[in-house]
């Protein structure tokens, strides 16, 4: 039988103002209720975050076991095949283990970005360590300038080149690789060539992480030559561009050159000793973009948890190597018929390292005591991204190349 409550209770202006002996344990119920409510919600909104921590974790697992067992060059690029081929197609795509297992350490690439009917000269670019083709050789930007403009500069030697009357109009497109796109405008009888090689992606690689199997400078530069040799450069002149470490090489391949020619000279004819070899003999210009002539003091730098990477170590600040390449290369700058001209373009800012600023080349560095020197308003990675046509960092190297096509 059903009885009405008393007249003298609100439950919604009084909810816990109960009479009886189960007030209390209503109320400790009605709290733990609660809790429980809003572990739930908890719970649920954490689920789906989780899921993609555990999942996290796990392909962390996996790839250091995988770096441990193959390196991780080639994880790196089964991981890019993977993207790859994960498109939807008719045949099953391979294990990860077999295609680790097949990839080797890619080679030096020797690519013509132009090539005229009837060539007058090679244009030759390399870039340095973490560079590549697509990123080094890229049109600039230098944040919120305006795009006429050229960066700030200090001449320590040599003369500025007069402004070239082909100034880039400001709708001109962005280049993507401005050796290809803007020289043939410029300079249309020049072909255009790019070295790319693979770089350690790690300068200072974890101790956990097996140490990847890189070649030498040497042994870089060797394949290099080869390259070059194979599609004929040294018939005709031959002007360098290189960034940072890529200026080393091109020392490298002029020395070696030019030094394997002197130990062959007892063997060749008198009239023949007192040339040169083809590429030092047609090297008519050479432009360093920040070149660390006498290394770079970024190279000295050791962490507890990592060690540096073979590529690192070869450009540390004064050490033998880079000295005695440099030593060489100024011997050879010393024979009568080794006269390039050479205009070196050294960064003035620091240059942004994951969190801290720092200075790659330095100015002493950067000179190599031979031809002009220029001090340019940017960071290291600037340094060879011209940021238009009319840019002080393209007309010099037009200038340039104008000159060793004449002489």
């Amino acid at each position: 039988m059903l009885t009405a409550a008393p007249t003298n209770f609100d439950p919604v202006d009084n909810p816990l103002q109960l009479s009886g002996p189960n007030s209390a344990e209503l109320e400790t119920a009605a709290k733990a209720a609660r809790v429980q409510l809003l572990a739930a919600v908890q719970s649920l909104l954490g689920l789906l975050w989780r899921r993609q921590v555990v999942r996290f974790f796990a392909f962390v697992t996996s790839y250091i076991t995988l770096v441990s067992r193959y390196g991780s060059t080639k994880v790196l690029g089964a991981l890019r095949i993977s993207i790859e081929v994960a498109k939807p197609r008719a045949t099953p795509t391979v294990p990860m283990a077999r295609e680790l297992g097949a990839l080797s350490e890619a080679c030096v690439h020797c690519q013509v970005l132009v090539e005229p009917a009837e060539p007058t000269a090679d244009v030759i670019f390399i870039h340095g360590l973490h560079g590549s083709l697509r990123n080094t050789w890229r049109q600039g930007e230098w944040g919120q300038r305006a795009r006429t403009a050229s960066p700030a500069r200090r001449v320590l030697r040599g003369q500025l080149p007069s402004r070239s009357a082909s100034a880039a109009p400001p709708e001109e497109p962005y280049a993507h690789c401005w050796p290809k796109e803007w020289l043939p405008r410029d300079c249309p009888g020049v072909r255009v060539i790019a070295l790319d090689y693979p770089t350690d992606p790690f300068l200072w690689r974890p101790l956990w992480m097996q140490q990847a199997n890189r070649s030498t400078m040497v042994q870089r530069s060797e394949e290099m030559a080869k390259k070059l040799r194979e599609i004929g450069v040294g018939s005709r002149p031959i002007i360098w561009v290189a960034h940072s470490k890529g200026g080393l090489f091109v020392k490298q391949m002029l020395v070696d050159e030019f030094e394997h020619r002197q130990s062959e000279s007892n063997e060749l004819p008198k009239s023949e000793t007192a040339d040169l070899p083809p590429f030092c003999c047609r090297t008519r210009g050479i432009l360093f973009y920040s070149v660390p002539h006498r290394g770079s003091s970024l190279a000295l730098i050791k962490t507890p948890l990592t060690r540096r990477s073979i590529e690192l170590m070869e450009v540390a600040k004064d050490s033998p190597e880079v000295l005695d390449l440099h030593n060489r290369f100024l011997q050879l700058c010393q024979h009568e018929h080794f006269n390039p001209e050479m205009v070196s373009l050294f960064e003035t800012k620091m240059t942004l390292m994951s969190v801290v600023f720092l200075r790659i080349v330095a100015q002493d560095s950067a000179d190599p005591d031979v031809g002009e020197l220029y001090g340019i308003e940017l960071d290291h990675r600037q340094i060879c991204k011209p940021r238009n046509r009319s840019c002080f960092l393209y007309r010099r190297l037009i200038a340039l190349i104008e000159q060793a096509c004449t002489l």
